[in-house]
């Protein structure tokens, strides 16, 4: 605040509102992520935003959500080199390998955003190798393949099943922290209120009461000074006229 009670905002070592002049703030493409950002209108500088609202909305997307994202791109290639490396290691409908082949990968894409079943045995389903090369009725490659989701194909130590469920509580967890959190800097912030009010503040009750007090003393020292009024009366008009 300044002398005249004005309030300046500040971002980093600029002003955003300072006195009578605001800066303008617009929105663009950060080159380095593809995410949006708040810069200076003026020069298209990025705001240095330490704090607050704002500053937690955005680490958590570039941070915090970033790096779950990564997670599950971790689990969408690990499902799929498992699984492209049993199916390539089939036969398809009409008995032939499909190593080598268009057919080979059952999978394809480079994380869970662009992760989809091949699209040549889309438009060709008999290129599945569901076989073990054993002849007509033979699914054995397809058992193996399913039988995947029970295999720890995560780093050998999870299953992609345990790997997912992992993930998905640590975010329940870290939600539940975060809850937690903020409920404690909620009462924090009620408590130094009350402290605040108890050293500055005013209690309507206890004003109340002063009133009323001030109020009693008045009465009295009207009630006192109409006796004075009426014994002096009786001593200027009364007392000088005994014995006539």
């Amino acid at each position: 605040l300044d002398n005249d009670g004005r309030m300046s905002v500040f971002s980093g070592n600029r002003a955003l509102v300072l006195g009578n002049d605001a800066s303008r703030v617009a929105v663009d493409i950060d080159p380095a992520n593809g995410f949006r950002r708040l810069v200076w209108e003026s020069d298209s500088e990025p705001l240095k935003i330490e704090g607050g609202r704002i500053f937690s909305l955005i680490d958590a997307r570039d941070v915090y959500i970033k790096g779950l994202l990564a997670e599950l791109d971790t689990l969408a290639l690990g499902i799929m080199q498992a699984v492209n490396l049993q199916h390539a290691a089939g036969y398809d409908l009409d008995g032939n390998a499909v190593t080598g082949t268009p057919f080979q990968d059952f999978f394809t894409g480079s994380g869970a955003g662009d992760m989809q079943v091949n699209p040549a045995l889309v438009s060709d389903p008999r290129g599945i190798a569901a076989s073990a090369g054993s002849g007509p009725g033979d699914a054995e490659n397809a058992r193996l393949i399913a039988l995947l989701r029970e295999a720890k194909i995560m780093g050998g130590t999870y299953t992609c099943e345990d790997y997912y469920r992992g993930l998905v509580a640590r975010v329940g967890i870290d939600a539940q922290a975060t809850e937690k959190d903020a409920e404690n800097t909620r009462i924090l912030t009620e408590q130094i209120e009350r402290w605040r009010q108890s050293v500055s503040g005013v209690s309507l009750d206890e004003e109340m009461v002063r009133l009323i007090e001030a109020q009693h003393a008045f009465q009295a020292a009207s009630r006192a000074i109409t006796v004075m009024d009426s014994a002096l009366e009786t001593i200027i008009n009364r007392m000088g006229v005994v014995g006539r």
